[in-house]
């Protein structure tokens, strides 16, 4: 059973999120921050990151440079989940945080699944 990572300062996204991971056999973590997602990234060792760019602090774009700088993390997947639909944003996304895959807010569940199956599979 794949462990996701989903790391958003919303509690509504983070719950639906979860839930319908859970729904599909995913183990799933939650962090509210980037801070958070640092701290919990090598204790939890999950196998895909599911990353929101806005948040207080260390923003998604920060954190995903950080866990693609660590060798321990660098390997993991790292897909964007974000209101900012802009292709500067998603441009920003891939190149800074590598970012293997980029969700708009809102999403469909399938379109999300599909999304987390393909980054898992690569």
């Amino acid at each position: 059973m794949a462990k996701i990572l989903i790391v958003d300062d919303s509690a509504d996204i983070t719950e639906i999120v979860a839930s319908r991971l859970e729904a599909n056999n995913y183990d799933v973590a939650i962090a509210e921050s980037g801070e958070e997602a640092l701290e919990m990234v090598k204790p939890e060792n999950p196998d895909l990151i599911l990353l929101d760019i806005s948040m207080p602090g260390i923003d998604g774009i920060e954190t995903g440079r950080r866990l693609k700088a660590d060798e321990e993390t660098k390997a993991i997947p790292i897909v964007m989940i974000t209101a900012k639909g802009d292709q500067n944003d998603i441009m920003l996304a891939i190149k800074e945080a590598q970012a293997v895959d980029y969700i708009v807010k809102p999403f469909r569940s399938d379109q999300l699944l599909e999304k987390i199956q393909r980054a898992l599979a690569s």
